[in-house]
């Protein structure tokens, strides 16, 4: 638990110079927290745009901290804490799956050292990583039903709220809950957690109308990166990215009217990316198919695929069990990459697969070392003999 927070601590020391900075995404979750704590209203101040909406996940998590008086240097260390219980999630996981612990936490800490995950930001990726790792540890864990049942869909639902993205992630929660009560004649439970994801998102559009007017379900910013990325000339690696500017007229005008409000803007550039979609389809599938494997497969020096053949493997041996976990977990990955990849990324972004693709990564490892295993004693004992 300790070990691969020292190493990203000291790989962010050495990259960054120094720990505890905010970006501009920290700088909104922390204005939102701050904010409530002391004025009682859950919005943001740090970017000028008018009624700007974030999901409400993390702004959360931030606000429990500072209410229990927790400094800058205070989040870092539950942000650490986290990080580390990350690790035991999916060492006690990999138990589970094969019996003892060990490659799942590495590769996990080499994919965030990679990936530029740091503890002295505050990111949305410790949290929606940490329910991540809670809900794989839960589907593997000899846990009773219902709890098992009623744990994974409070931690999906939360997922959803920290990253809407992991919405499939939930849904698949959903449905196998739906047809677990339906299987057992558990209505009650059913009837539950239908409730539960409408009770939640219906609070959260009455707090975002109290603040900014408008019904908004999860957040009012994402239509940017849907335009950028549908653009036929749109950037397929990290370095285009950096250096990918838009000016055009009507861009700027949208961009730079101050009377707009973030829903509005939101607005015009979903509609707009919408129209590059369906005049340009086949440009916009090939950009994403090219920033796919740029993102999750040649930035990781391809242990992504070596991870992805260990979730067939995986998969392949489950099955013959009559169980599928491990197919659903590598339908849920492969879901992930291609929803990622649709949309302008940062490698940061790469991260959402690697809970999951650590334990496939691990199989496959584990599976390769009996083989060596094995074969070295083999040669050995012919040499006694």
């Amino acid at each position: 638990m300790t070990i691969p927070a020292l190493l990203l601590l000291l790989e962010e020391k050495l990259m960054v110079g120094q720990l505890c900075v905010q970006g501009s995404d920290a700088r909104v979750y922390i204005s939102i927290a701050d904010n409530f704590v002391s004025t009682g209203h859950f919005i943001q101040t740090a970017r000028p745009y008018i009624g700007l909406v974030v999901p409400p996940g993390t702004p959360f998590m931030i606000t429990l901290f500072r209410l229990f008086g927790l400094s800058d240097y205070g989040i870092m260390a539950a942000q650490t804490l986290m990080f580390g219980l990350d690790n035991v999630l999916l060492f006690e996981t990999e138990k589970c799956v094969l019996g003892k612990g060990l490659w799942a936490p590495i590769i996990f800490t080499l994919a965030c050292m990679r990936s530029y995950l740091r503890l002295g930001m505050v990111m949305v990726e410790h949290y929606y990583l940490f329910l991540l790792c809670l809900a794989i540890w839960i589907v593997y864990n000899r846990m009773k039903m219902p709890k098992k049942i009623i744990l994974l869909n409070i931690v999906g639902l939360a997922m959803i709220l920290t990253r809407p993205i992991l919405a499939t992630v939930y849904l698949c929660i959903l449905l196998y809950t739906l047809f677990w009560c339906w299987k057992n004649r558990n209505h009650k439970i059913g009837t539950a957690m239908i409730l539960l994801p409408i009770l939640i998102m219906a609070f959260n559009i009455t707090i975002n109308y109290r603040e900014t007017g408008e019904y908004i379900l999860l957040e009012n910013y994402s239509g940017y990166d849907l335009y950028m990325a549908s653009r036929p000339d749109a950037p397929v690696t990290i370095e285009e990215s950096s250096q990918y500017i838009v000016d055009e007229p009507d861009i700027n005008r949208i961009r730079e009217d101050s009377t707009l409000t973030a829903s509005e803007r939101n607005n015009l550039f979903k509609n707009l990316a919408k129209q590059n979609c369906r005049n340009n389809f086949g440009v916009w599938i090939k950009n994403s198919i090219c920033r796919g494997y740029e993102l999750f497969i040649k930035k990781y020096a391809f242990v992504t695929l070596y991870s992805l053949c260990g979730g067939f493997l995986l998969a392949a041996r489950e099955l013959r069990q009559k169980n599928f976990r491990a197919t659903i977990m590598l339908t849920l990955t492969l879901m992930l990459v291609a929803l990622t990849s649709l949309g302008i990324v940062e490698l940061r972004y790469t991260m959402v697969i690697w809970p999951m693709a650590s334990i496939h990564g691990a199989y496959i490892t584990d599976m390769l070392v009996q083989h060596i295993s094995t074969r070295v004693h083999r040669k050995a004992s012919k040499k006694l003999t």
